[in-house]
Formats: C-alpha cells, structure tokens, sequence
C-alpha cells in the first residue's frame, strides 16, 4: 500500500471513531431494525431508535460546578431549555451563532439542568443542521465541508446513549448542502 492510501485510510479510520465511546455505543439499543439496516448502509431512521418523550416540568439549566464553562451562552441556552423542540424525550439541542455560517451546539437534559457538548459545531461544521424528533434518540445533520478542494455536504447520523454520541457517515456529495 503506498504512503498516501496509508494515510487515507487512517484519515478515514479516525473519521469514523471520532467522538465513539466503545462502552457506550455498545450500550446503545439500535431499535427493532437498527443493527440490519446499519449493515445494509440504509439511512437510518428515527422509530429504529425510539425513547419515551419528557411530559414534566422543564428545569431550568444549572451554571455552577461542571457546567460553569457555558455561562458565556447563558441567555441562548436558557431559551432554548425553555423553548427548544425535545429531542431522546428530555434533551434539546441549543445552536448558538459564531459567525456566518457557524454555529456552536450544546445538549441541555430539561430534566435534571445538566448541559454539555454537541460532537459537531463551530468552523469546522460549517453551516451545520440538524434534524430531531422528541421520540427518537437519533440526530440527521449535514454540514459543509470546505477545503482547497472545493465543498462537500456531509451527512451523518448520530445516535444518542444520554451521555454520549455514536456517530456514521451517511454520505457526502461534491456540493454545498441545501439550507433548509
């Protein structure tokens, strides 16, 4: 294998690892249907990987200890605890602009005021979307990417444990995503 397959492939190889905590995806439940549709390489869909939507009171999110680092956003994300559509039944996702184009993204639990990181966001996902639903553990994004080479639109799928995301490459096309 010459050098530059060599480094492709262990390019493409941390591509796919990236934010994969082994004990946690291991712990995920695919759905019904998951597991032989990821092996087929079919986009996954939200009812493969149900959860129970939140029905209580929203808490409102907490800025001390661990959670101190995200007081910069305060505003932002205390709105969307307060208004952001559910996604996994009692997470939302909060974007908070950082330029044309950027945008940073933080996960709120409305149950418990804990907040932490989206996997994707900022410069390197630039014009990142992404799709949810309150039923479902399961996040559709796309985003560009740009290099010298031109842009890209990135689909993934991202899957949610309540802790941390596994994430798969859905596809990729020579192109700029469609803004939605």
């Amino acid at each position: 294998m010459s050098r530059d397959l060599k480094i492709v492939a262990a390019a493409i190889a941390a591509f796919f690892s990236f934010g994969i905590n082994s004990a946690s995806a291991q712990s995920v439940d695919p759905g019904r249907f998951g597991d032989a549709r990821r092996a087929r390489g079919a986009e996954a869909r939200f009812g493969d990987y149900a959860s129970q939507p939140y029905a209580g009171v929203r808490a409102k999110p907490l800025f001390t200890g661990a959670n101190r680092k995200y007081r910069t956003y305060q505003t932002e994300i205390r709105r969307g605890f307060a208004s952001n559509p559910l996604f996994a039944g009692n997470f939302v996702l909060i974007g908070v602009g950082c330029g044309t184009g950027c945008m940073f993204v933080y996960v709120g639990d409305v149950r418990t005021g804990n907040i932490f990181d989206f996997p994707l966001g900022g410069e390197d996902h630039y014009m990142l979307q992404y799709d949810t639903r309150p039923t479902s553990r399961l996040v559709k994004v796309t985003w560009n990417q740009m290099s010298d080479g031109g842009t890209k639109c990135i689909k993934e799928d991202l899957v949610f444990s309540g802790s941390t995301f596994s994430r798969r490459k859905t596809g990729s096309a020579n192109k700029m995503c469609p803004w939605k």
